[in-house]
């Protein structure tokens, strides 16, 4: 059974895990190089159980499978109430709705229980109308009608 809790400093360890993966694997986090726990403090430390900035995380019974954060967009007074949602998945984890089910908590948890202004952000215009975007009422940004 799969569990949606807040990110723990606990979870830190196999967190950086599944980002030096992906970073090593592809270009969807536009990362160049792994990252080591202590490197990643201050990104962990930038989210909170409550407030616009979160982390939420996916486990089973014996791993951590995943993670959904919204962050800041910009340091801006007009995008205050705007997120960056960002969502990676252990590479055995992916396609088993595990991402749909953290971006729809992110959703669920944000305040006001809405998303103001959600930016998913992707390397791949077609990514952002995924499933998990597109299920939640978030609109395309910033591709070309070639790629819509």
């Amino acid at each position: 059974m799969t569990t949606i809790d807040i990110g723990t400093v606990d979870d830190l360890p196999a967190l950086v895990d599944i980002h030096n993966h992906t970073a090593a694997t592809s270009n969807s986090n536009f990362n160049t190089r792994s990252v080591s726990v202590a490197e990643r403090r201050d990104w962990f430390d930038q989210h909170s159980a409550t407030g616009p900035h979160r982390l939420l995380v996916a486990r089973s019974s014996s791993a951590l499978l995943g993670y959904a954060c919204t962050s800041a967009y910009r340091d801006h007074e007009a995008f205050r109430e705007t997120v960056e949602v960002s969502i990676a998945l252990h590479e055995s984890c992916r396609g088993q709705g595990i991402g749909t089910a953290l971006y729809g908590h992110c959703s669920s948890a944000s305040p006001r229980n809405r998303f103001t202004s959600p930016w998913p952000g992707s390397p791949f215009p077609t990514m952002l109308r995924s499933p998990s975007t597109a299920s939640s009422g978030s609109r395309t940004w910033g591709c070309s009608a070639s790629t819509q």
